[in-house]
């Protein structure tokens, strides 16, 4: 199955209206719709905007840690 992921802002109540769909006329196709979460702390890591503390530092060996500790068992 190819999925194309569309976003859209709803501007009237309950109604949504796409319009250039890459699909012919007479295709059926299923519709999932979920409202757009927020990436704005992943964004700023992403673009490297974040400053990593020592805090941050000592988190990523632990989780590190973890994850060495469930490839060895």
């Amino acid at each position: 199955m190819l999925a194309h992921k569309l976003q859209a802002k709803i501007y009237k109540r309950g109604y949504l209206e796409l319009k250039n769909l890459p699909f012919k006329e007479g295709t059926q196709i299923e519709i999932i719709i979920s409202k757009k979460k927020r990436k704005k702390n992943l964004q700023k890591l992403i673009c490297n905007d974040h400053v990593w503390t020592e805090e941050d530092i000592k988190a990523v060996e632990r989780g590190r840690e973890i994850i060495n500790q469930w490839k060895t068992s």
